[in-house]
C-alpha cells in the first residue's frame, strides 16, 4: 500500500519525539526518514568541526531534490526548501 505525501508526514511527524517545526533537528529527521522510507540513493553526512557538527545532505538526482523539497515546504507549510533545512551544506551529485 502506498501513502501519499501528506499521510506519511503526518505519520512522520507523530513518530519524532518532541518535533518543532522550528527545530532544524527536526526538520532533518523527517527528511532521514523520507530518504529511508522512499530508499533513495541521496545521504546524509555528519562532519564534526571545531565550531560543532554540521550536515550534509548528498543528493543524488533532482528527482530526489524535489521530493525532499516538497517535503520541508509541506512540513513548515511554507515556501522554504532543503537548502533551508541544511543551512546551504548540500552537495548535489547529478
Amino acid at each position: 500500500m502506498t501513502k501519499n505525501l501528506f499521510d506519511f508526514l503526518k505519520e512522520t511527524i507523530g513518530e519524532i519525539e518532541d518535533f518543532n517545526e522550528n527545530n532544524l533537528e527536526s526538520l532533518r529527521e523527517i527528511v532521514r526518514k523520507t530518504i529511508k522510507f522512499y530508499q533513495m540513493k541521496s545521504f546524509e553526512e555528519t562532519e564534526e568541526t571545531d565550531k560543532g557538527k554540521i550536515s550534509f545532505l548528498h543528493i543524488h538526482s533532482m528527482a530526489e531534490e524535489n521530493l525532499l523539497t516538497k517535503i520541508v515546504e509541506i512540513a513548515l507549510n511554507s515556501e522554504k526548501d532543503i537548502e533551508f533545512a541544511y543551512q546551504g551544506n548540500i552537495i548535489r551529485k547529478y
